[in-house]
């Protein structure tokens, strides 16, 4: 505390009893001024309760007046109406009045019917030989609030024949006090109410009249008295004193309630105060000057200027010195003990820092090496179970040193991976106990969720009697090393497990599987993209709950902007697809499969996109570059796997085939020979007709063979298929269609199709009868999956048909090549007329638009036109 501040402080000191005095003295004017609103609040009460007092007296004495008329006590109906309504007009403040009979019929022109039983205050006017007062209510014909009045009617032998009723207008009650009020203090409130707490009057905020009290049911007691009022209970903001009277006080049945400002009457004492405050705070600040001034020029500045030299000095600078100096006064003494001292600082500030120099370039020099290699050091104390990091550990686990200096060991422990947790936590305390050197390994999640593998390396060092005192430890980030390592181990694992696997659908589900639970996934798969590159087919998929997904199709069109990534070859990687922009359109489709983070990766062959491996999260998750490299690695050796599996499957299946068409060649030959040799007569005849037979039928192997194919119109390859089949009155065969454009692998299986079925025909079916016909109908139609071909083989004229037993290998063949290869649907029924073969297929490409098709038709195929 400098000592100008101790001046000022004297100074205050000195005033503060003034200002007490001050202070007592407001509160005291206050006291006083908040009573004498209190009676003043009482008194006008009051007077308005007197003033509703002589206006309900002039209402009764009115009533009591026409009750007493002959005409109103004979109830003679003409009479009495024009005698009310010209008291009516004599008595604007009165709403309308009536009469009712003592059984509740109106009279004098009312035309109502009040049931006595049902009207307590019909009940009551008529029991009652003083007037009857009710409460708030809304008048039947005008529809204004009112506060009910009604005498009672007797008859000349004082027997009661009905009331006389009326209402005192509420409104016009209201303006009478409001031109009352005007009397009043400002901000004055007023405030009248019946038995039942419904408000009459309210001034100010009339629109408050016939709502019931909120606040303060002291206005409804049975004795007056005064309350104070806050602010937020007041419509207009104020706070109020209120005097109020009893409801039982005269008037009976209502009370009153008046509020005056504390503000208005309390404004005259503030001002006041505040004008004697101003005075002292005045005086006050003329003696705070008086003391800057002395002390200024006396004790500060000879102060001021040994303080600056003793700041320089404490901020390095030992070349100050102060010109208070000499053999002076105190000051002066203090001036040239100052200057002897910097001189002594100054010469062993210098050996300090060339020795701090040396080790900074040491440090420096080890920060550095640190900070390349990844390395954090830390230092834990025992006997102060104080543990110390260096600022590379902090940057290791990515903490703050700000945060998480207080317990390092607490954010170590926060950052453990969760396996990892109580192992190490364990192991580092045991080695507390254990005097040497320690090694361990470990795992932390930082805070961007990645994960890393962290290598600690120490020495727990004793005291003189052997007694562990300390660690000092290093870390060290060996993610990329154990990542690399546990690859490797992962990948011989699944080489040494698909080794052996024959089946292409084996393979790929233990892929699935395996690289599922390495990367602990939710779904695991391959899927398959068809010739067109319209579809995706799931060829096997490992799911996490157990649930299998494989042959399940999607349109490429739901993958959006990955499509397009996948097709040039490159990985897809989504760590959150619901905040993923590339995958805003195609967010559907990735909720659908529940897929909220993703990894997949393309594999395309000779400029082709064949299928792709993916990997789904149903959790946003933050894949690292080890995790997608090591998707490509597998997805690359397992793809190899799955064509040399298939490649031997597809010799199997060829040498089957091979074996197949050599039975169905023969059969077919002998049928073609049969039908030459028994139909001709002449011997030279049936020779070139079983050679054409022949030669068509190599024509067909030709559409079967042919592997360089670019397509061809299904019209030829319906002709050349069942070309070698047709009989000698050329109506064996009847085909209908419009031209449609084939690609070459469709193409391929549809001729195989009709081949395999033509064979049939021959060997078991409608062609195997000299009778027997074919009917073959195809369309092309627009369904949501695009294109749809829908060809129908229909037999007719033949044996009887019946459902066979087994499937033979050549339903086999058309059920693999159509359905699991091109998607299609084959559909074969066996009614006794003979057998009908249905198949869909959904075309890669456009259909050729129709037209005349130009391709050979051998004589005995009836092409049907139309």
């Amino acid at each position: 505390m400098s000592l100008l501040t101790r001046l000022y402080l004297l100074v205050a000191f000195a005033a503060a009893p003034a200002f007490g005095l001050v202070l007592y003295n407001d509160w005291q004017l206050r006291q006083a001024a908040e009573a004498r609103i209190e009676a003043d609040a009482l008194r006008y009460a009051r007077l308005v309760s007197s003033e509703l007092d002589r206006i309900f007296s002039g209402v009764r004495s009115t009533l009591g007046a026409a009750a007493k008329a002959p005409v109103l006590q004979e109830l003679r109906e003409a009479e009495c109406a024009r005698y009310l309504s010209a008291l009516a007009n004599d008595h604007p403040y009165l709403s309308r009045l009536g009469v009712i009979r003592a059984d509740g019929q109106g009279a004098c022109g009312l035309q109502v019917r009040v049931d006595p039983a049902t009207s307590p205050s019909l009940r009551a006017a008529l029991g009652t030989s003083n007037s009857y007062l009710g409460e708030y209510t809304v008048g039947r014909g005008s529809a204004a609030p009112i506060l009910p009045f009604a005498e009672r009617i007797e008859d000349a032998g004082g027997r009661p024949v009905g009331v006389i009723a009326s209402g005192l207008r509420l409104d016009w009650l209201g303006d009478y006090f409001a031109e009352k009020a005007k009397e009043f203090p400002p901000a004055t409130s007023l405030t009248i109410v019946d038995r039942n707490g419904t408000i009459l009057v309210r001034l100010p905020n009339r629109d408050r009249v016939g709502t019931s009290l909120t606040h303060y049911p002291q206005l409804r007691a049975q004795s007056g008295g005064t309350l104070k009022s806050e602010a937020a209970n007041t419509a207009d903001s104020v706070a109020r004193i209120l005097g109020f009277t009893a409801i039982n006080e005269v008037p009976e049945g209502v009370g009153v309630a008046v509020g005056l400002s504390q503000e208005v009457v309390l404004a005259p004492i503030r001002e006041a105060t505040r004008r004697n405050l101003l005075l002292m705070a005045v005086t006050a600040a003329l003696a705070m000057g008086a003391a800057w001034l002395g002390g200024r020029a006396f004790l500060q500045r000879p102060i001021s200027a040994l303080m600056s030299v003793a700041e320089r000095l404490q901020a390095g600078d030992f070349s100050a010195r102060t010109s208070v100096a000499g053999a002076g006064s105190e000051l002066a003494r203090l001036g040239s003990t100052f200057n002897t001292m910097a001189s002594e600082l100054a010469s062993r500030e210098q050996e300090r820092e060339d020795a701090a120099k040396a080790l900074r370039e040491s440090e420096e020099r080890l920060l550095i090496a640190q900070s390349a290699a990844r390395i954090g050091v830390w230092d834990w104390d025992f006997a102060s179970d104080r543990i110390t990091w260096s600022r590379q550990m902090y940057e290791l686990f990515g903490l703050d040193a700000g945060k998480d200096a207080a317990d390092p060991y607490g954010a170590w422990l926060r950052i453990l991976h969760p396996e990892d947790r109580e192992g190490a936590d364990h192991t580092t305390r045991g080695w507390k106990d254990q005097p040497g050197p320690f090694a361990d390994e470990f795992r932390i999640i930082q805070p961007d969720d990645r994960v890393r593998w962290i290598l600690v390396r120490g020495q727990t060092m004793p005291d003189e009697a052997g007694i562990p005192r300390r660690m000092v430890g290093a870390n060290l980030d060996i993610t990329e090393i154990k990542d690399q390592e546990l690859r490797e181990i992962f990948l011989l694992t699944l080489v040494d497990r698909i080794r052996d696997i024959g089946k292409p659908g084996e393979l790929l589900q233990t892929v699935a599987e395996l690289l599922g639970a390495q990367l602990k996934g939710s779904c695991v798969g391959y899927s398959e993209i068809n010739e067109g590159e319209a579809w995706a087919t799931v060829l096997a998929a490992w799911r996490r709950d157990g649930l299998q997904g494989d042959r399940q199709r999607y349109p490429t069109s739901s993958f959006g902007n990955a499509f397009a990534e996948l097709k040039a070859g490159r990985t897809f990687v989504v760590d959150d697809a619901r905040a993923d922009e590339r995958v805003a359109c195609a967010r559907a489709a990735y909720e659908a499969v529940v897929a909220i983070a993703s990894i997949t990766v393309p594999l395309v062959r000779d400029g082709r996109f064949r299928g792709f491996l993916f990997v789904h999260q149903d959790m946003p998750r933050r894949w690292t570059a080890s995790e997608r490299e090591l998707c490509e690695e597998v997805a690359e050796r397992t793809w190899g796997a799955l064509e040399r599996v298939r490649g031997d499957a597809r010799r199997r299946l060829l040498i089957n085939e091979l074996n197949h068409r050599v039975k169905n060649t023969l059969a077919t030959v002998q049928s073609i020979a049969a039908q030459a040799f028994r139909s001709s007569g002449r011997q030279e005849d049936a020779r070139e007709t079983f050679e054409a037979r022949l030669f068509a039928l190599s024509k067909t192997h030709d559409v079967l063979t042919r592997e360089n194919w670019d397509g061809g119109d299904l019209q030829e390859i319906v002709t050349e298929a069942v070309a070698p089949f047709g009989s000698w009155d050329r109506t064996r065969f009847m085909v209908q269609g419009p031209p449609v454009r084939l690609t070459p692998s469709v193409a391929l299986s549809l001729a195989m199709t009709l081949h395999e079925l033509s064979t049939n025909a021959v060997k078991y079916g409608a062609l195997s009868a000299l009778d027997g016909k074919v009917t073959i109908i195809w369309g092309v139609g627009e369904d949501p999956e695009g294109s749809r071909l829908r060809l129908t083989w229909h037999e007719s004229g033949g044996p009887t048909v019946s459902t066979p037993l087994r499937k033979g290998f050549g339903s086999r063949l058309i059920e693999r090549s159509l359905t699991r290869e091109h998607g299609g649907e084959v559909q074969v029924s066996y009614p006794a007329s003979g057998l009908v073969c249905e198949i869909a297929i959904t075309l890669p490409k456009e259909v050729a638009a129709p037209g005349v098709t130009e391709a050979p038709v051998p004589e005995d195929v009836h092409l049907i036109t139309g």
